[in-house]
């Protein structure tokens, strides 16, 4: 929780997120292995998290956790195709429509991160975890942003409400 509060550090490893044409990231499986290595990478760098690059250099995810983006006020998070979809990360989306956040799924570089205005992760277990800091770059002010506070103020609250389930749009289901 203290982490969370004050946002986290996290490091772009060496490890490489396994590719779709290896293994299809929508299917969640045991095969972990990259994930532990590049948080044992991390973690040794004194980072709180990794992220992780496909083999083409662009951004994929973090274990456990689905990666986001703000900048100029809009959402972006790397297309469906190439991570595994998270519960959280489609009810963020959701939330961040209903607050008329534009969100965009498109293929990320280490640049996008480094120059955001907000980086945070979503996860079932942690929710909306702020990333102030990359490989020792301060992302914009390092204090967890606008856009973050909102939207884990608004996931927070859909969880409180008692609502079972997740609330995927029409064309999702």
């Amino acid at each position: 929780p203290e982490k969370k509060g004050r946002g986290m550090r996290a490091r772009i490893t060496s490890i490489r997120r396994t590719p779709p044409q290896c293994l299809d990231p929508k299917a969640k499986n045991l095969n972990y292995a990259n994930l532990v290595l590049a948080k044992m990478e991390a973690l040794n760098a004194g980072a709180d998290e990794a992220i992780l690059l496909d083999t083409e250099g662009f951004v994929n995810e973090s274990p456990g956790y689905n990666i986001f983006v703000v900048s100029q006020g809009k959402l972006y998070t790397p297309p469906p195709e190439t991570i595994l979809v998270g519960i959280t990360m489609e009810t963020v989306i959701e939330i961040a429509g209903k607050e008329g956040i534009e969100v965009i799924k498109v293929r990320l570089i280490p640049y996008d991160l480094y120059t955001a205005d907000e980086v945070f992760l979503t996860s079932t277990a942690g929710g909306i975890i702020p990333i102030v800091e990359i490989d020792g770059r301060t992302i914009a002010s390092g204090n967890t942003g606008p856009v973050s506070r909102l939207l884990s103020r608004r996931y927070f609250e859909l969880l409180e409400s008692g609502v079972r389930g997740t609330p995927f749009s029409a064309d999702q289901a």
